[in-house]
């Protein structure tokens, strides 16, 4: 099996996992899992040459981290 093809599906099943967990409401393990899953979008990106993808994968860093961000501050706040 092609390894771009395997790191393609990683990435992909890590980002959905991720919006599962988004959608449970569970923001902390969703942005965790979100930026781990953007290993692998960059990977992509970088192995595959796609460097269209450049402004939606800093996009997503920026919205995973200032989501768990925002959660850890909230929950040391209670």
């Amino acid at each position: 099996m092609d390894p771009s093809l395997i790191l393609q599906l990683w990435a992909s099943a890590m980002t959905v996992g991720s919006t599962w967990f988004y959608s449970t409401r569970s923001v902390r393990y969703g942005s965790i899992c979100g930026l781990v899953s953007q290993i692998g979008w960059w990977g992509i990106m970088g192995v595959d040459g796609l460097w269209g993808l450049l402004p939606i994968n800093v996009m997503m860093v920026a919205l995973h981290t200032r989501a768990l961000w925002k959660e850890t501050r909230h929950a040391t706040s209670r």
